[in-house]
């Protein structure tokens, strides 16, 4: 499969349900279906290492109010087109 074809998952969640401050965008990396977890990246990996997220605590956080927009959050599916 090349980048071409590639989908990406970024996610919106407030962070607070896992003791930081604030909303957040990052990406989805990786599923383990195994753990039932999946890896989350950091757009500001200096501060925040990747970390494994439980799902539902995943869909907790995504299951959220934005304070600023006043609407839930959520993910968004980013794509390449060719």
């Amino acid at each position: 499969m090349s980048l071409e074809t590639l989908n990406f998952l970024c996610i919106n969640i407030d962070r607070s349900l896992y003791g930081k401050k604030g909303g957040h965008f990052s990406p989805l990396a990786a599923y383990d279906q195994k753990t039932d977890r999946f890896l989350m990246m950091d757009v500001a990996r200096y501060r925040y290492p990747p970390v494994w997220i439980k799902t539902n605590d995943l869909f907790k956080a995504m299951d959220t109010l934005d304070t600023s927009s006043h609407k839930t959050r959520g993910f968004a599916v980013v794509a390449r087109h060719a």
